[in-house]
């Protein structure tokens, strides 16, 4: 990628971590730190080791009409990915991921790819259903207004799959073309990315198979929430399951948007926005929340995801010229 990319991701980042800690008394927040009460957070954090599980799981589905891999090899390249997106702009992690499944089993990186897309598809319908879900209960109030936008915005979103998987083909050719007026590269790019995901979004194939990803979808957000609700009840913050799918639903959108690595800032951020639309707990204890919740995910999933990475063979250095050939700084296409 491009370096002003990078340093624009990094500026992102700190003015979202400096909108959620510009009144934060750190003093105090640490004072709440150290009174949390860490059995919670021991709880927690099995959650979120599961979790990765039922990911790695999901995706093992997603996979199936292409190749049967085995769970133990997807939750390693699945974490050696993971840990990517916490160290690599740009979600590199994600084609990380990809080439090393393809490395591994005899699975085309773009295919891999494609399945990877559809993965973030749902859990992008998995975070508005959480979003409706919590306007349907009124934790903001005015609920039917927010329900009836946030119903449009998910059926637009599934709407928008099922034309793909009906049309992908054409619409791929039609992107690359237009694109490719402005810039050849480009356009190359972005049609191979289109078919790429186009081809995972078959790969699902029946509505059975479909429902089955979306169940295993449910079930990676179920053990989210409650990671969160653990780590929540640490700081004795005490949340409704509406509010709280609320709350993942918006954290869920946040970590969409471009940021440094690992989302640091828009997820604080997002949290404590969410909380604060709550109403619940104050400044320094949200701040605490927020940072206890991404400072616990990120080591844990950069410590499994080293050690996943050595047991392949590889290092931190390889898997960044890796990245850097995936994705290339030109915009000249690569071969």
């Amino acid at each position: 990628m491009k370096r002003w990319q990078f340093w624009l991701g990094v500026l992102i980042s700190a003015a979202f971590l400096f909108w959620a800690l510009r009144e934060v008394d750190f003093a105090a927040a640490w004072q709440a730190v150290l009174a949390a009460k860490w059995g919670y957070l021991v709880l927690g954090w099995l959650c979120l080791l599961v979790s990765y599980v039922v990911r790695s799981w999901r995706w093992r589905v997603i996979l199936l009409s292409i190749s049967r891999v085995p769970l133990w090899t997807l939750w390693r390249v699945y974490m050696a990915g993971f840990m990517s997106n916490n160290i690599l702009p740009a979600r590199m992690g994600e084609v990380v991921r990809a080439y090393l499944l393809g490395q591994t089993v005899q699975v085309s990186t773009a295919s891999a790819l494609g399945t990877v897309a559809v993965e973030r598809v749902f859990d992008v319908v998995m975070a508005l259903l959480l979003l409706v879900i919590g306007a349907a209960f009124g934790v903001l109030g005015g609920a039917g207004r927010s329900v009836w936008a946030g119903g449009a915005l998910v059926g637009a979103v599934l709407a928008a799959v099922v034309v793909l998987a009906i049309w992908g083909q054409q619409l791929s050719a039609l992107a690359e073309r237009a694109v490719s007026r402005v810039s050849p590269a480009w356009g190359m790019r972005v049609g191979d990315l289109a078919r790429s995901f186009v081809h995972g979004l078959r790969a699902v194939g029946s509505a059975p198979r479909v429902l089955h990803v979306a169940l295993w979808s449910a079930m990676a957000w179920g053990l989210f929430m409650a990671y969160a609700w653990f780590v929540l009840r640490a700081y004795d913050l005490r949340i409704t399951f509406a509010g709280l799918a609320f709350l993942l639903g918006v954290a869920g959108l946040g970590v969409s948007i471009p940021s440094a690595p690992g989302s640091v800032g828009t997820l604080e951020a997002a949290y404590i926005l969410g909380l604060q639309l709550l109403g619940i707990g104050d400044e320094n204890t949200r701040a605490s929340f927020a940072l206890t919740y991404h400072v616990l995910e990120w080591v844990t999933t950069c410590s499994i995801g080293l050690l996943c990475v050595g047991q392949m063979g590889l290092s931190l250095s390889q898997l960044t010229t890796l990245a850097g050939a995936q994705w290339p700084d030109s915009d000249a296409p690569s071969t």
